[in-house]
């Protein structure tokens, strides 16, 4: 998988809503996840939205919108430089580790270990926030990850603990994880 593809998968699994660190009951439906997506994009509050995935998969998700940052400031063209430095000063500041990328980043268990070992000690959550916010500056226009919310949950289907729809003609996966939905970090 190229690293673009890797990086819209971590984008994308971030379009959706659910529980954690601020403090909410799991979503009882992805209908109710998707909503707190959607209100806390409308109202701006991006580390909210790591809240969406499921607690033992945030720290690796935020560590493939680190990969992903890093791509994104490789392939910059002109602002390259700039944009390099930028996202050194946020991961500095941050306390990340430089943790190579495993391999075959399609290993879910490596990049686990790859981000527990990266993001040791990390408020995951300001981390989160920092990088998103560098991609809405620097993606391609309309990649703003606050965008995934702006339309309508349409076609939900759920099977069991799985479920999926439609954003704006882009698919949006779910899953259940103990009682509670979360938006799936990586596509079914």
């Amino acid at each position: 998988m190229n690293a673009l593809r890797f990086l819209g998968m971590a984008v994308l699994a971030v379009s959706a809503g659910a529980a954690g660190c601020g403090g909410k009951a799991p979503a009882a439906t992805p209908d109710e996840v998707f909503t707190r997506g959607k209100e806390a994009a409308a109202a701006d509050r991006v580390s909210d939205l790591l809240d969406l995935f499921p607690p033992d998969d945030r720290v690796r998700v935020c560590y493939q919108i680190r990969l992903g940052a890093t791509v994104l400031a490789a392939s910059k063209g002109g602002e390259a430089e700039a944009c390099r430095q930028e996202l050194d000063e946020i991961l500095k500041s941050h306390s990340v580790q430089e943790v190579p990328p495993p391999s075959d980043i399609q290993d879910m268990k490596a990049v686990a270990e790859a981000a527990a070992k990266a993001l040791d000690g990390v408020d995951a959550a300001r981390l989160f926030e920092a990088l998103v916010r560098f991609w809405d500056k620097y993606g391609a226009p309309g990649s703003a990850l606050t965008k995934k919310f702006q339309g309508e949950l349409k076609d939900l289907k759920v099977e069991g603990e799985w479920a999926s729809g439609t954003v704006e003609g882009k698919k949006i996966v779910f899953r259940k994880v103990g009682e509670g939905w979360y938006l799936n970090p990586e596509l079914k």
